[in-house]
């Protein structure tokens, strides 16, 4: 059996995404479901994330900085170069973010994802991490 494709120790992707956010359940802890799509470097992501953010007080500038995580549901599809490797895998995760985000709307967001995934040749489950940098708008 021919080995997976292994995926790079770097990848550079744009990814774009939607979230929805609910009223706090308790004072500054609000439930930020969303759904992004990563593409670049020879691979497309879509995950599903349930995170939950912890708002801390907002600085006389605008800007009020968070923190939280949740599971994740990760999809990756890779360009297959040969018939015979693995284009498909799907994985679980937790993610924990951080950012700021200003009164205005705008958002500028750190995450890191621990994804448990399954090589097509090993029954072992073997971690990968993920790193991501956004900057979005939130409407209100």
């Amino acid at each position: 059996m021919a080995p997976a494709r292994r995926i790079p120790d770097v990848t550079v992707q744009l990814f774009a995404g939607v979230q929805v956010e609910t009223e706090p359940f308790v004072k500054n802890l609000v439930f930020r479901p969303n759904v992004e799509a990563g593409f670049g470097s020879g691979l497309v992501l879509v995950a599903v994330n349930g995170q939950f953010a912890w708002r801390f007080r907002r600085f006389p500038s605008g800007w009020t900085p968070y923190a939280g995580g949740g599971p994740t549901l990760n999809v990756f599809r890779f360009e297959a170069d040969r018939p015979d490797r693995k284009r498909r895998e799907t994985s679980t995760g937790v993610s924990f973010l951080a950012g700021f985000e200003h009164q205005s709307g705008v958002f500028v967001e750190f995450t890191v994802t621990s994804i448990k995934r399954r090589d097509i040749t090993e029954p072992l489950v073997s971690g990968l991490e993920e790193f991501k940098v956004g900057v979005g708008y939130t409407w209100r």
